[in-house]
């Protein structure tokens, strides 16, 4: 069964900007907290691991919550604890580039980055495409 939240307009820019300010203070933490663990003589790419995982779990784990909760600000609680968690993600992914090629880490993150959103483009056309004229369609051709 489908639940339905009501919002208030009023109070609905707050709820909107929660899950991002959240976002951005713990992308800090995170990167604190890598640090640390670095520093401590913990492997960087156990570090890394460590915050992908965070970063992955904790946002499934928040956002399976959403069909539990009943009101708007739980709602928006567990958004803003999914988008903080996956915050953590950035000490994992963004760093790596660093850690791989430093001379090159800003031209590596440009092309992933971009081969990350053309998948999102194409996959969103290709979804449309499938979503107005059917799957039978949608075929390739083996000649």
């Amino acid at each position: 069964m489908l639940k339905v939240l009501k919002f208030n307009l009023t109070e609905s820019g707050l709820f909107a900007v929660l899950p991002w300010l959240t976002m951005a203070v713990s992308a800090n933490i995170g990167g604190w907290i890598a640090d640390s663990l670095v520093r401590r003589g913990i492997s960087v790419t156990l570090v890394r691991k460590i915050m992908q995982t965070i970063g992955f779990l904790g946002p499934a784990f928040f956002l399976t919550q959403l069909s539990h909760v009943d009101s708007p600000a739980m709602a928006v609680l567990c958004m803003a604890c999914s988008q903080g968690s996956d915050a953590f993600s950035q000490s994992g992914l963004y760093s790596n580039h660093q850690d791989i090629a430093p001379r090159y880490s800003g031209v590596l993150l440009g092309l992933s980055n971009t081969a990350g959103v053309l998948a999102g483009v194409f996959g969103t056309a290709a979804t449309g495409y499938i979503l107005q004229h059917g799957i039978s369609s949608f075929t390739f051709s083996s000649r």
